[in-house]
């Protein structure tokens, strides 16, 4: 299950085993090409799984063993440009060297430092979660569980990987599976919200649950701290009837009147504010509570619930009206622990904001660079070159676009799913779109001996959306069509609905698996090993159509070829 985001990643602290995996192959990549000779292919394969590891390397051992291998990259390229008698080949092996150069310099500021609030922030949150009374998840925006704690599965019975294939709606037992999207997609909207339901044990037992849930603008998570409040429950009469003598309870409780002067406060409270007697309504913990007041005195509501920070501490408060004795009564509880949890949580989405950020510019200027260079080694800039050595340099130069158009797919869905896309609506023409994305993919269809068409419905009115972010999702669909076709023929249609505009792209390919179509729009799902893209074209175009309040969608059948059909609102 993909869990690429920052935060998401702490709790199995995926980075290490990632970073390491890729170095092996890294590795191998060298050894190949050092045991068959200089291969510009392999040059351009080892720079991809150089940058990733890089870019999820936290651990200093893997990253150590990575400046080995670019070291030897390194003199192993400048020994070749010296002995190399092609000038093309000499020059590729001085840029390859070139770049390698720079990687160490970048896996040398990492060892330094250069980035180690992102892991201690990381160690940081493992620590907590796990050590943490209260169980935790996090989800996405469908309900499905991507992570969890001990703590859970210790309140639920289930193991983590029974919780890690099921959903919300498996655990839920006082909502239905159509009242959880709803109540998602409000704390999508809200940001947070904090209630009390119930949950469902392996054993079928029913517990109460209290659920306090955070969705940071940064992530498509939903981050959930989750309380067995059963006790609390089955205790409440007793609470009750201490609430007669609360001189014994635990928590720290106050009486006062509406004038602000406390009649009562219990030995908990006296030991925890000593000066609050003294200092009434001064006192941060009655801080702003005169609206509470008004709210009690015209006849609104006799008891309220809120969050305030008293010194270095958090609590929720639970302030009540007694009106047979006209007294305000106060009873705390102690949420530092979980208050600094949801804190740590928006830090981490903040850090891996600014961390793809600096990646990005990192990334792009060795690229250009090596483009650049290749390009005027074609143009004949540094001499003339024979077939093959033009032939390897176009698949060299291939190569490094591919490689750029990887880092931009990732660059744009960090940015929609951070929210920091731009977006510029406007009354368009969508069957002009339309027609403009079927003419620039004419070629690709030629060239693979493809039928290519277009079936516009004219009734379709003018509409509000982003020429170029529906543009994009345009071409992605029909890449994917033209790619995964080999015979055939590939259709693109309109049509209106009743309050909507539907595009279709329909292909006769090699079709989609029915358990596989789920997760299509998921982020790095690559269904093909020969798709060769780093499974984010899908991802992206789903968030853009999202953001046009549509929905996007597949179907297909194995070896039938698929449709994808995305709908926009009038």
């Amino acid at each position: 299950m993909p869990q690429k985001c920052l935060i998401c990643s702490y709790a199995k602290n995926r980075y290490p085993l990632a970073s390491l995996f890729v170095f092996l192959f890294t590795a191998f990549l060298a050894y190949l090409d050092y045991r068959t000779g200089p291969s510009i292919s392999l040059h351009i394969f080892y720079l991809l799984p150089v940058f990733i590891s890089i870019w999820f390397s936290t651990e200093r051992t893997t990253l150590l063993l990575l400046s080995a291998i670019s070291i030897f990259f390194f003199f192993d390229q400048f020994r070749a440009a010296f002995t190399n008698t092609g000038d093309g080949g000499r020059y590729w092996n001085f840029f390859i060297g070139i770049v390698s150069l720079f990687l160490i310099a970048v896996i040398l500021r990492r060892l330094k430092g250069g980035y180690s609030d992102e892991h201690k922030r990381i160690l940081e949150l493992k620590t907590i979660v796990e050590t943490s009374l209260d169980g935790f998840w996090i989800i996405d925006r469908q309900g499905r569980i991507l992570e969890v704690n001990d703590a859970y599965c210790e309140m639920t019975g289930y193991s983590r990987d029974e919780l890690l294939r099921m959903e919300v709606a498996d655990l839920e037992a006082a909502e239905n599976k159509e009242e959880i999207a709803q109540h998602i997609s409000k704390i999508t909207s809200s940001g947070s919200d904090r209630f009390e339901t119930k949950h469902r044990r392996k054993d079928g037992k029913i517990i109460d649950v209290e659920v306090s849930t955070n969705c940071p603008k940064e992530c498509s998570q939903m981050f959930v701290f989750l309380r067995d409040i059963t006790g609390y429950k089955v205790t409440e009469e007793r609470l009750r009837r201490m609430a007669s003598f609360p001189h014994l309870n635990p928590l720290p409780v106050c009486e006062l009147n509406f004038q602000g002067k406390f009649t009562y406060i219990n030995p908990t409270a006296k030991m925890m504010f000593p000066d609050l007697g003294t200092t009434g309504l001064n006192h941060p913990w009655v801080g702003d509570i005169e609206p509470i007041f008004n709210l009690f005195q015209r006849g609104e509501s006799t008891s309220y619930m809120r969050e305030i920070k008293v010194n270095r501490g958090y609590y929720q408060q639970a302030v009540h009206y007694l009106p047979q004795s006209g007294l305000i009564r106060i009873y705390g509880f102690d949420i530092t622990a979980r208050y600094r949890m949801e804190e740590t949580l928006r830090d981490s989405a903040r850090i891996k904001s600014e961390f793809t950020s600096m990646v990005s510019h990192e990334l792009r200027t060795p690229l250009a660079a090596i483009k650049e260079g290749i390009s005027l080694v074609l143009d004949g800039v540094t001499g003339s070159l024979n077939e093959t050595q033009e032939k390897t340099l176009g698949i060299a130069r291939t190569n490094v676009d591919r490689l750029n158009r990887l880092v931009n797919e990732i660059l744009d869905f960090h940015k929609l799913e951070s929210g920091r896309m731009e977006f510029n609506f406007a009354e368009q023409d969508l069957n002009h779109l339309v027609k403009e994305a079927w003419q620039s993919m004419h070629a690709v269809a030629e060239k693979k001996g493809l039928l290519l068409m277009i079936q516009l419905d004219s009734a379709l009115p003018r509409m509000r959306f982003d020429r170029d972010k529906i543009n994009q999702v345009l071409t992605n669909l029909l890449n994917n069509a033209l790619k995964f076709t080999e015979e055939g023929m590939v259709i693109l249609e309109t049509s209106k609905g009743d309050n909507y505009a539907e595009v279709r792209v329909k292909d006769s390919g090699i079709g989609i698996k029915s358990d596989s179509l789920e997760k299509i729009f998921e982020r790095f799902t690559v269904l093909e090993a020969r798709d060769g893209g780093a499974g984010l074209g899908l991802a992206i175009s789903k968030h853009i159509i999202d953001r046009h309040r549509g929905k996007i969608w597949a179907e297909s059948e194995l070896g039938k070829g698929s449709v994808f059909h995305f709908r926009l609102p009038f």
